[in-house]
């Protein structure tokens, strides 16, 4: 999750509508300081799209969470 204004939206408008679960992860994650800085995840999107090479590195087609150390090279 990540510290955008769809987060601030998510708890101070959503929250009602969700059941106590989703409650409880979303206000979680912001209470204990889960929430990403946006720059993180988007830094490694930026430059794996930029990577001319990416499809060499058979990473199409793969759901990966930006953190997978195979993306080091692209993380800050």
């Amino acid at each position: 999750m990540v510290d955008t204004a769809m987060q601030i939206d998510i708890r101070s408008k959503f929250i009602a509508g969700m059941d106590q679960d989703d409650q409880t992860k979303f206000m979680g994650a912001h209470q204990n300081g889960k929430l990403l800085p946006p720059h993180k995840p988007g830094n490694v999107m930026a430059r794996l799209a930029m990577d001319s090479k990416l499809a060499q590195k058979g990473w199409s087609g793969q759901f990966i969470t930006w953190s997978d150390e195979r993306f080091q090279e692209y993380q800050d």
